[in-house]
């Protein structure tokens, strides 16, 4: 009995070890790409490629956020922004608009084949994840998202609002997905 206890405890201590080790390394680029591929997420270009290193549009990123949350079919009487109305992902718009995710510009447009900024994911992804009551107020944009950003884990301080990558969008939004979205 004794004997058995001890390989027991002996295969568990193992397989914790190892456990533990495989999951200290963060996972890459191209696992997270596959993960948010495999979840539907995320689709490739026609040629199969993923274009990483390309900026990613505030079309794009609200057609990626479509297929996290499965928003309500919506029927469009009218468009929320000016500038949107022959855009493909015009629905993903007004779907993600709808659940108050999205915000547009005060010209009253979206402005949806710009590219989306690494702050402009930060408060998607913490409107998402129900985290934006942890912003400070007394700090002004974009550096109070650049700071709840941190606090989050997305990025480390210093940081500076930069047009992002997709393989910088990917990677937060794997983290929130971690987050229980």
């Amino acid at each position: 009995m004794k004997k058995n206890k001890f390989f027991l405890i002996l295969f568990l201590s193992f397989f914790s070890f190892f456990n533990i080790s495989s999951s200290a390394a963060p996972p890459s680029d191209d696992e997270i790409a596959n993960k948010l591929i495999y979840m539907g997420i995320i689709n490739g270009y026609e040629d199969g490629s993923l274009r990483l290193d390309n900026t990613i549009t505030r079309g794009e990123i609200v057609t990626v956020l479509t297929r996290i949350l499965h928003p309500n079919d919506i029927s469009i009487s009218k468009l929320p922004f000016l500038d949107i109305e022959d855009h493909w992902a015009k629905k993903s718009i007004c779907q993600i608009e709808s659940l108050k995710i999205i915000n547009g510009f005060e010209d009253g447009t979206f402005k949806p084949n710009n590219p989306i900024t690494n702050t402009e994911t930060i408060a998607l992804l913490s409107r998402i994840v129900k985290k934006e009551h942890l912003l400070d107020s007394s700090v002004e944009w974009p550096y109070n998202y650049l700071n709840l950003g941190a606090s989050l884990g997305f990025y480390e301080l210093p940081v500076d609002s930069h047009n992002a990558t997709r393989r910088e969008v990917f990677h937060l939004i794997f983290l929130a997905l971690d987050m229980k979205l």
